[in-house]
């Protein structure tokens, strides 16, 4: 009988291995498929606004966006931090007023507008990113499979 439970002790381990290896790949394939998801969504996103039209690309930007790029431009243009050229302003965010002002130094109308929403779409998944690795550090990588 004890012979029996040492041989059963072997294929017993081998099982729950496999059950572990099973369940560590299915987590992997979770993790990937999402992932692959959000990379669709973006890249859907970001098709979308290559190939928009002028009435698309108007309705898809708040009003306040104009704000920026106005004063991006103006700034790009030597004209300093101003909305109508005449009296300055500081209603704004630093950090983003500097990354619209750089690209308005290279495009302007339609063109600064979808690079403007795709610099919002690069600064969005990398906002992601950074919250899963701090969510991952705080939470952990989860459970370990039983």
């Amino acid at each position: 009988m004890k012979a029996l439970l040492r041989q059963g002790a072997p294929r017993a381990a081998a099982v729950e291995n496999s059950e572990r290896d099973a369940l560590a790949i299915l987590k992997r394939s979770a993790v990937v498929l999402g992932l692959a998801l959000i990379a669709c969504t973006y890249l859907v996103e970001a098709l979308a606004v290559m190939r928009a039209n002028r009435v698309w690309l108007v309705h898809r930007l708040p009003d306040d966006a104009y704000y920026y790029l106005e004063i991006g431009h103006r700034i790009a243009h030597g004209q300093g931090a101003t909305f109508d050229g005449l009296n300055p302003t500081n209603g704004f965010h630093p950090l983003w007023q500097l990354l619209v002002t750089a690209l308005a130094s290279v495009f302007s109308g339609d063109a600064l507008v979808r690079a403007t929403l795709l610099l919002a779409l690069v600064c969005s998944l990398m906002a992601m990113y950074l919250l899963g690795s701090l969510m991952q550090k705080a939470l952990g990588t989860g459970p370990d499979p039983v």
